[in-house]
């Protein structure tokens, strides 16, 4: 008897930046630590020695909005959820679309989701500044979200909302007027990934995302977040 199952190949694209000794992901922010806790020679002089005695253990200092991460509502609201209290089901296997940045501006305004159905999607919007991350460019001039864009994603409810660049505010005015996409977007409890890296590797029509932090009782965290592709 035949064998009637076709395989499927399952490709994989990494949408994050590592975490490295030294990296600088917000400007300005102190740069991740990474020393040794347990070093492999001392390690194996404690277990008698030999071949396979050895095991390193390392010390990792970083703050919480390191690399690509998400926001839990906590970021922004004394009162909100923490990104260990995000369900499952709002970090895997999302059905998620990629918004192209217009040549003509350098932010993500309504227009650019016309005609997109985004209700119970990631949308990642894709700019290219991630080709700055760790040059002093990066936090200069980074494209951003509306707020009219925003409060139309809430509308139209999407799932989760992911972006290239340091925040999904405009960082030139987070002085004068702070961070209000933020409070939109985690007002209607839709994570936020900022940083990411690699989007124009994407497919056009729709494929799916996992952003998967650990469960830890912060306002935000590194996850690694990457598409499954089919």
């Amino acid at each position: 008897m035949g064998n009637n199952i076709k395989s499927t190949e399952v490709k994989y694209i990494d949408l994050s930046h590592a975490i490295e000794h030294g990296t600088v992901t917000f400007p300005g922010d102190p740069a991740a630590l990474i020393e040794p806790y347990i070093e492999r020679e001392s390690s194996s002089k404690q277990n008698g020695g030999g071949p396979t005695a050895g095991s390193e253990i390392n010390k990792i200092t970083i703050v919480s909005t390191s690399g690509t991460y998400i926001d839990a509502p906590y970021h922004v609201f004394a009162d909100g959820k923490k990104i260990k209290d995000y369900p499952l089901e709002k970090l895997v296997n999302l059905p998620s679309l990629v918004v192209k940045m217009s040549e003509y501006r350098n932010y993500f305004d309504v227009q650019d989701i016309e005609g997109l159905n985004v209700k119970g999607k990631a949308i990642l919007f894709y700019s290219g500044h991630d080709k700055l991350f760790m040059t002093p460019e990066y936090g200069k001039n980074a494209p951003y979200l509306t707020v009219e864009l925003a409060n139309e994603l809430v509308k139209r409810e999407a799932a989760f909302v992911g972006i290239d660049t340091p925040l999904v505010d405009d960082i030139k005015k987070i002085s004068k007027i702070g961070t209000p996409v933020h409070y939109i977007l985690l007002g209607a409890e839709i994570p936020i990934c900022e940083d990411m890296t690699n989007l124009q590797s994407l497919p056009e029509n729709e494929f799916i995302i996992t952003a998967l932090p650990p469960a830890v009782a912060l306002e935000s965290f590194p996850a690694r977040v990457f598409a499954t592709l089919r």
